[in-house]
């Protein structure tokens, strides 16, 4: 058996097989830029929240300091 006929035995089985490898390849690299894309939008979502949560601060803080507005602020 020579190695040509033994490479076109084979040929078919070896495309099946390297097409199975590229489809993982990709179905891999779809779910890592999905998870990177979630990671994104959640660190987005406590970035705007934490900055959301020290203006409401900081917004507090300077309607308690005036003397005119301190009554009508509620305390919680």
């Amino acid at each position: 058996m020579s190695s040509d006929s033994r490479h076109t035995d084979f040929q078919s089985v070896e495309d099946l097989i390297r097409h199975a490898r590229l489809e993982r390849t990709v179905t891999l690299a779809h779910l890592f830029a999905d998870g990177v894309e979630a990671l994104g939008r959640g660190l987005t979502r406590v970035m705007h929240s934490v900055l959301g949560g020290f203006a409401h601060a900081a917004n507090a803080r300077t309607v308690e300091a005036d003397a005119f507005m301190r009554r009508s602020m509620s305390r919680n």
